[in-house]
């Protein structure tokens, strides 16, 4: 009970911080499990649920602490699992939107602490969300004197950060540029006998450009001799969006300036 209640806590702290501040990388998954012990698998199938908290360190490296119960939706009641889990993974991206990842970690029940282990595939289906699908082994059960093997499909949300916030602050406003003022001479009043060649006309276009596998907005940016906040004004789609997410295929416009002789 005292680790139940521990574990709530530390959740609730999660929250407050993530819904006061976006600053922090947190995300929240839950799903259903799918589980069976090592002996008699055909008696001891059971149907529970997991639910967690997690801080994203970086984009390789994920500590989560969460609660799953993993014979909640059997039929029979079978002595199964019921413990807080605390887990580290590793990721490994595989392309834009998936990354494999394996992990360790520790099951604390009324009983005991066991050793856990899982392998695993992330994928985004959206700016916030992924799918989880793994497979989980938690060791050496004292009381079933068995392992539990599981298999999670679990749903993650995960907050934005306000790190591409942070970036465009640090850009330096564009300075006013103002127009140069006439001054009428005596050269000019001779303009109309002395032909005087005339300057080339500028105008800025916006120009097009598709994002390929590997792009973000700064590398972009410097890229076509811009800066990071220009290239933001020119895209109305990237308001109320993580500037960090963008997609392969997806039309990202830049400013050019295009003189005519």
């Amino acid at each position: 009970m005292k680790k139940m209640n521990l574990m709530l806590s530390i959740i609730a702290m999660f929250l407050s911080i993530s819904v006061s501040s976006e600053e922090l990388p947190i995300q929240m998954s839950g799903g259903m499990t799918f589980s069976a012990f090592d002996d008699n698998m055909g008696q001891t199938e059971a149907l529970g649920y997991k639910a967690a908290v997690g801080y994203n360190v970086n984009e390789n490296l994920l500590f989560e602490l969460g609660y799953a119960d993993f014979s909640a939706f059997s039929e029979q009641e079978i002595d199964s699992l019921r413990a807080v889990m605390i887990e580290t993974d590793l990721l490994l991206p595989v392309s834009d939107f998936a990354s494999l990842y394996a992990g360790i970690g520790g099951a604390l029940s009324n009983d005991d602490t066991n050793f856990t282990a899982s392998l695993g595939l992330k994928y985004q289906l959206g700016q916030n969300w992924y799918a989880d699908l793994g497979y989980q082994g938690v060791f050496d059960l004292v009381r079933q004197q068995d392992d539990l093997y599981t298999f999670n499909a679990l749903l993650v949300y995960r907050f934005s950060s306000n790190e591409a916030e942070e970036v465009l602050s640090e850009v330096n406003p564009r300075p006013n540029v103002q127009q140069p003022t006439q001054v009428t001479t005596s050269e000019t009043q001779l303009a109309s006998i002395v032909p005087i060649k005339k300057a080339p006309s500028c105008q800025q276009r916006l120009i097009e450009y598709r994002v390929v596998s590997g792009d973000y907005l700064l590398k972009i940016a410097r890229t076509f001799d811009i800066s990071l906040e220009e290239l933001v004004d020119a895209n109305l789609n990237l308001n109320n969006r993580d500037l960090n997410l963008i997609y392969p295929g997806e039309k990202i416009t830049y400013p050019q300036l295009v003189c005519l002789d």
